[in-house]
């Protein structure tokens, strides 16, 4: 396919139009001879040839230019030299002769009525006249020579009339088919503006809508298809108000002045709408239109906050990861998957290293909101200096030191998925109140900030204290206590259930035999009786130290007895004490000094528990991470 069309109405122009082709190596553009006497399809022959600009002259151009709008026409004009081309062979003939046809090929003529010896009159033929009806009645005035396209040509010839052809030249053509060009240069940069626009319209995330001054849709993309469910077809030069319910109720597509960020309801749809007027020398010409729908804007902010933070935020755990045999686990573990079809708040009770965020994250895995994130917060680990923020996210400049650009808090991480909350009894009490209205209207307002900002989570909470004697006490809101202990089921220790005990030693045993290289068949039946009668106060997670240990120190094919005996135990935790403390005070420290080595020793016995360590030192947790800071 060419992108020029030469559509040449005789033989002659046909043949200049391809010379003039081969001569300067037009490799674009193409020319076909039409029938003048309306027998050519033009219709079909367009749509053949598919080009972008067609060129011809006379009635074949105006025919051509009415038919197709879509397409650019280019009229090839008779230019001076064409008429002086023309007029050579009547130059010497002494009688009137008439110049025939319509008016762009009349065109020039009217000069050479004051010519001597060239007696000329121009006969100007409308749109549909017929031809030999116009020669019969100049013939009736006398004139016996004419010329014309053609057309005029054929009819005089059928008429036995003399003629002359009012031909195009090779200038004529050159310079119709320098125009088509720049035409076609113009076109192909508006199609290449058009598809970049287009292209970028399509990859954004926001559908987009622009209108004229008659509000009429000029512009719309295939996210605005998505969103509002309308087809583009259905939509261009439509006014906006017929497609779109209560735009004017709601104020929009009206006005002078932007509108940014607000919410509306379109089609059925909650979105968020932003509103450009366009406006030239003061004239107004329309709006442009962003709007995004509200649900897929909050997965679009989580999943760029997943990537962002560079958190997985996924729950590892199944159901079928816990490893028991014991009815008190089976009991549990059935509440737990009833519990996690339903999105009301959870709360489990349970001792430390009980394995409460295994059962956290397997209720997200055996629920709904399996695919969405899965954030876990300690919330004993942080200092309550922090764990507002933390909590709900701040703006930037919400305090000294915060963020550039502010922080989502792990609420607003954890949309359209589960949020974790362990050691909630851990919570200040002024925050506590907080908390209470996240849970009850599932909305959160970052620090620094007057927007809110709506969620859609499950909560689940835990605790290995025991939160009633707590509210009794005054240390936990009684009202919190309520909100949270909507469903709630509490996880064994391993004291109440042995039968688990040989289960997970022998899972441990393999397990870090594995990580460690160690060739270890099993545990004496000596060693496994001790540890089934262990009541391993740190519950599970003891028993898996208790397992690593021996695996470590063991280079027998049977971990015994001895690996697990209590004296061993003691016996190098009061070596370890008495170092430690001959070495705190052998050391001489400053009093300053000494306070922090203690600090860090009481710490380190603890491990980290915050709150044991305060009430051991008798300090609050500020005081605590101030001293720990101090150089």
């Amino acid at each position: 396919m060419k992108d020029i069309l030469i559509i040449a109405p005789y033989g002659e122009l046909y043949e200049i139009c391809k010379n003039v082709i081969s001569k300067n190596n037009f490799k674009n553009i193409d020319v076909v001879e039409a029938d003048t006497d309306g027998k050519t399809d033009f219709k079909e022959l367009v749509e053949s040839k598919k080009p972008i600009v067609i060129i011809s002259r006379g009635g074949v151009y105006r025919k051509i230019k009415e038919m197709f709008s879509s397409v650019a026409v280019v009229e090839m004009r008779i230019e001076a030299y064409d008429i002086l081309y023309s007029l050579k062979d009547v130059f010497e003939l002494n009688e009137k002769v008439a110049v025939l046809g319509v008016d762009n090929i009349t065109y020039g003529f009217d000069i050479m009525q004051n010519m001597k010896n060239i007696n000329v009159v121009k006969i100007n033929r409308e749109q549909g006249e017929e031809v030999t009806a116009v020669i019969r009645r100049c013939m009736e005035q006398g004139i016996k020579t004419f010329m014309g396209d053609a057309r005029v040509l054929k009819a005089c010839n059928e008429m036995g009339v003399r003629s002359f052809l009012i031909r195009s030249s090779e200038f004529s053509v050159l310079n119709s088919i320098e125009k088509a060009k720049e035409i076609l240069r113009i076109i192909k940069a508006q199609i290449e503006s058009s598809q970049r626009y287009g292209a970028l319209m399509d990859c954004m995330h926001d559908g987009v809508i622009a209108t004229d001054e008659d509000n009429r849709i000029v512009t719309y993309n295939s996210i605005a298809e998505d969103i509002l469910g309308i087809k583009k077809k259905d939509f261009i030069g439509k006014k906006i108000d017929e497609v779109l319910a209560n735009t004017k109720n709601d104020n929009l597509f009206i006005g002078s002045e932007p509108i940014y960020d607000v919410i509306r309801r379109i089609n059925g749809s909650n979105v968020t709408f932003t509103q450009i007027p366009i406006k030239v020398l003061d004239e107004h010409k329309g709006y442009v239109s962003v709007f995004q729908d509200v649900k897929k804007l909050q997965k679009f902010e989580q999943k760029v906050r997943k990537q962002l933070l560079g958190k997985g935020f996924e729950a590892k755990y199944n159901f079928d990861d816990i490893i028991y045999c014991s009815e008190t686990m089976e009991k549990s573990i059935s509440k737990a998957k009833k519990f996690s079809l339903y999105d009301s708040t959870i709360l489990i009770h349970g001792k430390s290293g009980v394995g409460k965020e295994l059962f956290a994250q397997s209720i997200h895995n055996h629920s709904r909101r399996r695919n969405g994130p899965f954030v876990a917060l300690n919330c004993g680990a942080l200092p309550e200096s922090i764990i507002e923020s933390e909590l709900f996210g701040y703006e930037e400049g919400a305090f000294t030191g915060s963020k550039k650009g502010g922080r989502a808090g792990v609420f607003e991480m954890a949309h359209r998925g589960t949020i974790f909350l362990d050691e909630i009894s851990e919570i200040p009490l002024h925050i506590q109140s907080q908390l209470l209205r996240v849970i009850q209207e599932r909305e959160i307002m970052r620090l620094g900030d007057n927007k809110v900002i709506p969620l859609d989570i499950r909560i689940i909470c835990a605790s290995n204290k025991d939160l009633r004697a707590m509210v009794a006490e005054g240390k936990f809101r009684e009202d919190l206590f309520y909100r949270i202990n909507t469903l709630n089921f509490s996880i064994p220790p391993l004291k109440d259930r042995h039968g688990d005990i040989k289960l997970l030693s022998e899972y441990y045993l393999k397990k870090y035999s594995d990580k460690y290289g160690k060739d270890i068949d099993g545990i004496s039946d000596d060693a496994m009786e001790y540890l089934m009668k262990n009541e391993f106060k740190g519950n599970v997670r003891e028993l898996q130290n208790v397992i690593e240990r021996a695996v470590i120190l063991c280079d027998e094919k049977y971990i015994s007895k001895e690996y697990f005996t209590e004296e061993l135990y003691e016996k190098e935790s009061q070596i370890a004490e008495s170092t430690a403390e001959n070495t705190l005070f052998e050391q001489m420290l400053s009093l300053k000094d000494l306070e922090k080595e203690y600090i860090n020793y009481v710490f380190e016995k603890q491990g980290g528990a915050v709150k044991k360590i305060c009430d051991i030192l008798k300090i609050d947790r500020s005081t605590l991470w101030r001293k720990m800071k101090e150089k």
